[in-house]
């Protein structure tokens, strides 16, 4: 990730992502080598594998992350950090604003007050007690017709604040950030959608990501 200039907001990320920013006329090969040479996105007739790089608008599938996902990317100004593993994707601006829209299977949760342990059966409630974070009320909503909840959390404490703990690094929110996190209850680990970004700009990431969340399709 590029560095920021000092009191800029950083990008909530929990590892680095595994290609690099490219620049425009190198932007459209790589895009146009997602799309198998099916055109754009939007002109394929079945979703197109989620890869690490820089896709075009169009719609797209997790391969490896269960269950699988299905989403609409309504711009091509996006990044997919790493390929999607069993329980988590990532995909971010590909500009810096720190607009994000990530997926996870939540097992265990992480704070460095509290250590690392299993995720709670009420996530949400988890999620709005996590001391040094400012939580909104709960909201009802859907994914794919199922039941969810999302809730609204920012870091106003002045440093990371680790939640969600994967076998290759622990999620965090770096300060100044507000996220939207939805969940999802499920069999096994609950399904987490986080959107948002730094909180000046968090309005305009929700209204960027909230056609992606209302695409989503959850199962073959």
């Amino acid at each position: 990730m590029e560095a920021r200039p000092s009191g800029e907001a950083e990008i909530p990320m929990r590892r680095e992502g595994t290609v690099q920013r490219l620049d425009g006329a190198s932007r459209a090969i790589l895009a146009a080598a997602l799309v198998g040479g099916c055109g754009t996105g939007g002109a394929s007739a079945s979703p197109i594998a989620l890869e690490a790089g820089f896709p075009d608008a169009g719609t797209y599938t997790t391969t490896t992350f269960q269950p699988r996902l299905t989403m609409r990317l309504e711009d091509d100004r996006w990044q997919v950090l790493f390929p999607d593993d069993e329980d988590e994707f990532a995909i971010e601006d590909d500009s810096g604003t720190g607009e994000i829209f990530y997926g996870a299977r939540v097992s265990q949760v992480a704070d460095a007050d509290r250590g690392v342990g299993e995720a709670p059966d009420d996530l949400v409630s988890w999620l709005g007690s996590c001391p040094g974070l400012t939580a909104g009320s709960p909201v009802a909503t859907t994914v794919d017709s199922q039941p969810a909840t999302s809730i609204d959390i920012t870091n106003e404490t002045g440093r990371d604040k680790d939640l969600f703990a994967f076998p290759t690094g622990n999620f965090h929110i770096p300060p100044g950030v507000r996220l939207r996190f939805t969940i999802v209850p499920m069999d096994g680990p609950d399904l987490a959608i986080y959107t948002g970004g730094p909180t000046a700009g968090f309005d305009a990431a929700i209204a960027r990501t909230q056609p992606m969340l209302d695409s989503l399709l959850i199962g073959d």
